[in-house]
C-alpha cells in the first residue's frame, strides 16, 4: 500500500476482519523478511520507518503495535506483537513498510525449477522482486524462444519445449505472446505482451529442455583419467566418437586445447572398446586454433568406421607442484618442476616412508599411496632425461599433511650422481566433490579447486559470493576460518580446464559447496578470471585431513592411508576386533598341542598312565589302560 511499484508499501495486517497499519519503534529487517515472505517475495531489502507510503485509511480502531520477530516465522501473526487502540498508541510509534526482492535475482532474471533434471523445468521470469510464469499460447514457442531462455540461463542452446508444469495458484503469470528472434541477450528483449496482462491459467505454463552442449563440443571418454579417452564429438544434440582416420595430430593438438590440457605432449592411445556410431566430419585444423569451431570443419566420407579416434593430452603443471613423472597416469616418480628454472627434482629412495608417499601423492592432487608390494620400490634416474638428480632425504612427513611442503624439512642436499635411485609411488584417485587448493607459496591460500567426474575443476565467484561461501570452503579444506582479503594478491592462480560450478549460495553450516544451491555442474558463463581464489587461517588443532575431530577424537592413518577421526570408545572396540581373531589363534594351537600330545602317549604301567591321562583328558582312570589305535585315544579296562 502507498506506492506504485508492487515491490513496495505500507504493511497492513488483517486484524478482526478489518485490514489495520502495523505500528513500531524497532521495525528491523528481521521483521521486514517475514512480512515480504508471506507477501510470496524472498527477502527484505529495506525496513521503512520514514513514513513515505502514508498513514492510509482512517477511522481504524486497532492496530498491531510494537511486533518482534525472531526471522523465520511464515507470517508477522507467528511473531509477539501487542493488539493495541490506535487512539492510545504515542506519536513515537511509526506505520511501517517493506521493500521486498529477491536474494541473489534481478528484474528479467530466469530460472527453471520443478523439472526432473537441472537443465529442465518450468520457466519463471523475475519482475519487481518476485517470481512469475510465463504463459504458452495457442502457437508454441519457436526454438528461437527456446534457445533465447537456455542462453541466458547459461546453456549453449536449447532443445524443445516440454509438457507444462503448473505453477502455485497465487503465483502470478507475467508474460504471454512471447516472439523471440533467437538473437536477443535475454527473454525481456523480446516480443511480448504487457507484464501481468493475459487470460491464461497456470496449466498453460511455459517448461522446456536446455541443452548441456553445442554442436562441435567434444569431450575424453573411456580414460583412467581425464586427460585421455576416445574423442567424442557433440552434433545435432548427438555425442558420437570420431573415426581416427578424421584425426589428425593438429586435430588433437586443438582438441587437448579445447579441453584444457597442454597439447605439446599429445599422443595416439589404443581405444578401450569400439563404439556402434560414428560422427564422418573432417576437422583441417591448424596449429593456431583453439577450439574445433574454428577448425575448417567438413563433412567426412559416409562409410563405416572400425576404430576410434582416441589420444592422450599431457594436463598442466603449477609451479613448485609435484606430478608423476612415466607414461602411467597413477604410478611412477614424483619431480616437482620449477618454471623458471625448467628443471624437475626428484626425491631420492632414502629411508621414505609411507607416510611421505602419501602426502606426495596428495600434493599431486591425488588421495593417497596405495600399499601395493609388488611395485618397485625405487628406480633409476638413468630412466629419465640428462640432469635429473634427487634430493636426499630431504622430508619426514607424519602423514597428516595436506601438501608436503607442510612437512619438515631434513636436508636440502640435491645429489646428482648418474646412477640414482628416484622414489617410486603409486597413488589413489579421489572422490567424488574432493577438493584441494592450488598454489605455489602457501598450503593456507591459493586457488579453490573441487573433483567433479573425475576432473578437477574451478569455481566461478559470482556477484552474490559473501563470507558464507569462503567460510565453507575453507571448511572443506580443513582449514580455520578465512581472512577477510580472501582473494588479494592470488590473481595470477587462475585456472585452466573446466570451471564446475557458478551461483553458488551456502548458508555458512554445509561442509562442502556441493552440499550449497548452485547452478548445473558445468552450466556457466565464467571466464577463468572469476575463479575463486581463497586464503584461509591455519588448521585448528583438530583438523585431519579435509574433516575436524570432535573434543573426544585423535586423527588417525587408516589401512587403506585415509585420514579419519577416531573416538576412544570407537578405538577399543577397533582393537579389540584386531586382538580377538589372535586369541582365537592361540587357543587353536593349544588345544592342538594337548591333543597331539594324548596321542603320542606311550603305553605306561597302570599309576603313569593314569597321570598322563588325568593330565591330558581330564578322566579318572585308576583300573585302566592306554591303547592308540590311529588318531584316537581308548581307554580299556585291565583284566582282572
Amino acid at each position: 500500500m502507498g506506492s506504485n511499484q508492487p515491490n513496495e508499501g505500507r504493511i497492513e495486517v488483517l486484524l478482526e476482519g478489518v485490514w489495520s497499519p502495523v505500528l513500531s519503534r524497532n521495525w528491523e529487517l528481521r521483521e521486514s523478511s517475514v512480512a515480504c515472505r508471506a507477501l510470496g517475495y524472498e527477502t527484505a531489502y529495506d525496513a521503512v520507518t520514514d513514513g513515505r507510503f502514508g498513514d492510509g485509511q482512517s477511522g481504524l480502531v486497532y492496530g498491531m503495535v510494537d511486533v518482534e520477530c525472531k526471522g523465520k516465522e511464515t507470517s508477522l501473526h507467528a511473531c509477539t506483537y501487542n493488539l493495541e487502540q490506535l487512539s492510545t498508541i504515542g506519536s513515537d510509534k511509526y506505520k511501517v513498510g517493506v521493500v521486498c526482492g529477491s536474494i541473489n535475482a534481478i528484474d528479467g532474471d530466469v530460472r527453471l525449477v520443478d523439472g526432473k533434471n537441472l537443465n529442465e523445468g518450468r520457466l519463471e521470469i523475475h519482475h519487481f522482486g518476485k517470481w512469475g510464469s510465463i504463459c504458452m499460447d495457442e502457437d508454441g514457442w519457436s526454438i528461437e524462444d527456446v534457445t533465447v531462455a537456455c542462453v541466458q540461463l547459461g546453456y549453449p542452446s536449447g532443445n524443445s519445449t516440454i509438457e507444462s508444469i503448473p505453477g502455485p495458484k497465487d503465483q502470478p503469470i507475467y508474460l504471454n505472446d512471447v516472439i523471440c528472434s533467437g538473437n536477443e541477450k535475454s527473454l525481456s528483449d523480446c516480443q511480448h505482451g504487457d507484464w501481468g496482462i493475459h487470460d491464461c491459467s497456470h496449466k498453460q505454463d511455459v517448461a522446456l529442455a536446455c541443452n548441456r552442449n553445442k554442436d562441435f563440443d567434444v569431450r575424453l571418454v573411456g580414460g583412467e583419467v581425464a586427460s585421455e579417452g576416445i574423442v567424442e564429438v557433440f552434433i545435432n544434440y548427438v555425442w558420437d566418437a570420431m573415426c581416427y582416420k578424421d584425426l589428425l595430430i593438429n586435430d588433437a593438438y586443438v582438441v587437448c586445447r579445447s579441453l584444457g590440457f597442454n597439447a605439446s605432449e599429445t599422443v595416439y592411445l589404443s581405444p578401450t572398446h569400439v563404439p556402434e556410431t560414428f560422427h564422418r566430419i573432417t576437422l583441417n585444423c591448424v596449429e593456431s586454433d583453439k577450439t574445433i569451431e574454428e577448425c575448417s570443419t567438413t563433412e567426412g566420407v559416409n562409410q563405416l568406421c572400425h576404430k576410434p579416434a582416441s589420444i592422450s593430452c599431457s594436463a598442466y603443471s603449477e609451479d613448485g607442484q609435484f606430478r608423476l613423472l612415466g607414461d602411467k597416469q597413477h604410478e611412477g616418480v614424483p619431480g616437482s618442476f620449477e618454471i623458471l628454472s625448467s628443471k624437475t627434482e626428484l626425491i631420492c629412495d632414502d629411508d621414505i616412508t609411507i607416510f611421505d608417499k602419501n602426502v606426495i601423492c596428495r600434493s599431486m592432487g591425488y588421495a593417497s599411496a596405495k600399499t601395493n608390494y609388488n611395485l618397485p620400490k625405487s628406480i633409476s634416474t638413468k630412466k629419465f632425461d640428462s640432469g635429473y638428480g634427487c634430493f636426499v632425504k630431504n622430508i619426514a612427513c607424519k602423514g597428516t599433511e595436506r601438501d608436503v611442503r607442510d612437512c619438515p624439512k631434513l636436508s636440502d642436499e640435491m645429489s646428482t650422481s648418474y646412477d640414482l635411485k628416484a622414489m617410486y609411488t603409486f597413488c589413489n584417485d579421489f572422490t567424488e566433490h574432493s577438493v584441494r587448493l592450488i598454489s605455489p607459496a602457501s598450503s593456507l591460500e591459493g586457488r579453490f579447486e573441487i573433483y567433479h567426474e573425475g576432473q578437477w575443476g574451478t569455481v566461478c565467484r559470482s556477484p552474490s559470493w559473501s563470507y558464507n561461501e569462503d567460510a565453507v570452503v575453507c571448511r572443506s579444506l580443513g582449514l580455520g576460518p578465512p581472512s577477510h582479503n580472501s582473494s588479494a594478491g592470488l590473481k595470477h592462480l587462475r585456472g585452466r580446464g573446466p570451471i564446475h560450478l557458478s551461483d553458488v549460495s551456502c548458508n555458512g553450516s554445509e561442509s562442502t559447496l556441493a552440499e550449497c544451491k548452485h547452478s548445473d555442474w558445468g552450466i556457466n558463463k565464467c571466464v577463468h578470471t572469476d575463479d575463486i581464489m581463497i586464503e584461509c587461517s591455519a588448521s585448528p588443532p583438530n583438523a585431519c585431513g579435509h574433516s575436524l575431530c570432535k573434543d573426544d577424537e585423535t586423527c588417525q592413518l587408516g589401512p587403506s592411508l585415509n585420514l579419519f577421526c577416531q573416538s576412544a570408545e570407537d578405538g577399543g572396540g577397533i582393537h579389540l576386533v584386531f586382538l580377538f581373531p589372535i586369541l582365537v589363534f592361540f587357543l587353536i594351537v593349544a588345544v592342538y598341542i594337548t591333543i597331539r600330545l594324548c596321542h603320542s602317549l606311550p603305553v605306561q604301567p597302570h599309576k603313569d598312565c593314569v597321570r598322563y591321562f588325568r593330565r591330558c583328558c581330564r578322566k579318572k582312570g585308576s583300573n585302566y589302560r592306554i591303547v592308540l589305535t590311529g588318531d584316537e585315544v581308548i581307554l580299556v579296562e585291565n583284566e582282572s
